[in-house]
């Protein structure tokens, strides 16, 4: 019987306990309220594991939009729809540029974008007892919004709230990883044999 990848992976670390363990994982949790009108969606947090040990882990925490599909009430991160206007044909060829001529101030395309807001605030994760629950854990304190300032590349923190958030009060997602981080991994481990990557 042929070893699929995962059981050569299973294999290499049990031989070997030596071996690391990949530790980059992209997580992504959702933290809901239960309000009069029914479950709100409060925040979307993302964080990634792995790096440094010694530094502390960075956690995005977004506003959230509530997206209707049919009849079930989704989450995504909070999100605008932006009209963007751009020519219908380009000037960049002679066929483009005489189309485009011919249509005159008629020669643009509309068309609506979906554009996610930036994170609400950038924190630490850290140790601490969450203001609702009482558990203790890991988390981080609540921030006001971070204000943004496009023109000058700037941003303005908010200030705590006071109000600690454990972890253990989202409902995170599957771990997910990226191709090229786990290629590399492998890499790194001396093996060979990484052609299913």
């Amino acid at each position: 019987m042929a070893l699929t990848n995962r059981d050569k992976l299973h294999r290499i670390e049990r031989e070997n306990s030596q071996v690391p363990t990949f530790g980059k994982f992209h997580l992504r949790g959702l933290l809901t309220m239960n309000t009069d009108k029914g479950k709100k969606g409060v925040y979307i947090a993302e964080y990634a594991t792995g790096g440094d040990p010694s530094l502390p882990i960075a956690i995005a925490i977004y506003g959230v939009t509530e997206v209707n599909n049919g009849d079930e009430v989704g989450y995504d991160k909070a999100f605008d729809y932006r009209t963007v206007k751009k020519p219908a044909f380009s000037d960049k060829t002679i066929l483009g540029s005489l189309k485009a001529q011919e249509l005159g101030s008629s020669n643009t395309q509309v068309s609506t974008v979906k554009e996610y807001l930036p994170p609400k605030f950038i924190t630490t994760i850290e140790e601490g007892t969450d203001t609702f629950t009482g558990k203790q854990g890991q988390g981080f304190y609540e921030e006001e919004p971070t204000s943004y300032d496009i023109r000058n590349h700037s941003y303005t923190k908010g200030n705590k709230t006071g109000v600690f958030l454990g972890l253990d009060s989202f409902k995170w997602g599957d771990a997910q990883f990226r191709m090229p981080e786990m290629r590399d991994f492998a890499q790194q481990l001396g093996d060979d044999d990484v052609e299913f990557f």
